[in-house]
């Protein structure tokens, strides 16, 4: 069943159909066209007719609305109340005195002035009148004193022990022996770096790093320069590194048995030299005494049963293998000679024990054989 149409909301009243609206006609038979038009078979609807809308009920007084009413007038008068009581609200324009104030502070110059010229001169008013009175200046001394001494006294702040790292036992015991500490102390009264360049100052030492540690513990860690030669100079025997600084001074020989020896003005400048020479001579090892140098120029090796071998200023190397190969093949080194001169790189000059004091002889090798002169 279809509607009858849109449904009808109360209290609205319906439009009324347009009832010029065109009607639609069917088509006819015409004079151009002998097509029949198709009747009009849709179904009319009724129109809708609007309900009739009931008139609105006569709203029913609001009993609580005196009610609220009377309650939000005597909330405004509390509040009336309360207002009279208060001082007035501040006026939130700025004043004449702030307004200049905010445009000084906008110039540059001024700002300045203020902020850096101001604490400066109370700075100084305050050290004058500080300066001019002596009883102020005594009693300021005082308290800093006191305040210091309190510090300085706490045995949190105490130096207990010496922990030394890096070193040999003869150089830890060197260092704690001219460390001039008398411990405990406080960390207050230690000079690091005046400690650490004392250390530095030991012959033993090349490098050190001095720091406090929690518990009241100097750290002390040291480079130590290792010994690679003994060296006699002018003031003694001496230990020395590859640098050629002395490490130590030496009483005797067998404190360090295991360093050869060398000997000479200059000889120090060319420890590596003088090192690669050693390697060489590692096959006649126990009988080299020392290796000296002659002019700061060349070498000698001076055997403790043997001859005196001269090497030649240029290439020494060249001379010990030379020396070596005479050894290996004739046995020189069992004959009766003074010295065996390698300086000639052609020639090998050898010389015997004079029989006498005046008299010697001089011989000259070429190859095995040799050539009285």
């Amino acid at each position: 069943m279809r509607p009858l149409g849109p449904a009808i909301r109360p209290g609205k009243r319906p439009e009324k159909p347009d009832d010029r609206a065109p009607m639609r006609r069917a088509k006819s038979w015409t004079f151009f066209s002998f097509r029949q038009s198709k009747p009009n078979t849709e179904r009319k609807e009724p129109p809708v007719m609007s309900a009739p809308v009931p008139p609105p009920a006569a709203e029913a007084p609001d009993q609580r609305q005196g009610l609220l009413k009377k309650i939000v007038a005597r909330l405004g008068d509390l509040k009336l109340r309360r207002r009279r009581g208060r001082t007035p609200s501040k006026d939130p324009a700025p004043s004449r005195a702030k307004y200049r104030w905010d445009r000084l502070m906008l110039r540059p110059r001024a700002r300045k002035a203020i902020l850096n010229g101001v604490p400066a001169v109370l700075f100084v008013l305050i050290a004058v009148a500080i300066g001019s009175n002596p009883g102020l200046r005594a009693q300021i001394g005082t308290t800093y004193q006191k305040i210091r001494d309190d510090v300085v006294s706490r045995p949190e702040l105490f130096v207990q022990v010496i922990e030394v790292t890096g070193a040999s036992p003869r150089v830890d015991r060197q260092i704690r022996l001219t460390s001039g500490l008398s411990l405990p102390m406080s960390s207050f009264d230690l000079d690091l770096e005046a400690f650490r360049a004392r250390l530095e100052g030991l012959d033993a030492v090349r490098s050190a790093s001095v720091y406090l540690r929690a518990g009241g513990v100097l750290h002390v860690h040291v480079e130590e320069r290792v010994p690679v030669l003994l060296w006699r100079g002018p003031t003694g025997l001496e230990a020395v590194d590859i640098d050629g600084v002395r490490t130590a001074y030496v009483d005797r020989r067998s404190a360090f048995p295991g360093l050869p020896l060398i000997a000479g003005a200059g000889a120090t400048d060319d420890i590596e030299e003088a090192l690669h020479l050693y390697r060489q001579l590692r096959p006649i090892a126990h009988r080299i005494r020392a290796l000296s140098r002659i002019g700061a120029r060349r070498w000698d090796i001076v055997l403790s049963d043997g001859p005196l071998v001269k090497l030649p200023a240029e290439k020494p190397g060249r001379g010990v293998t030379r020396i070596l190969a005479l050894h290996s093949s004739d046995d020189i080194f069992e004959l009766d000679l003074a010295a065996i001169d390698l300086r000639n790189p052609d020639q090998t000059i050898v010389q015997r024990r004079p029989a006498t004091p005046e008299t010697g002889a001089v011989y000259t090798l070429s190859g095995t054989q040799a050539e009285g002169d």
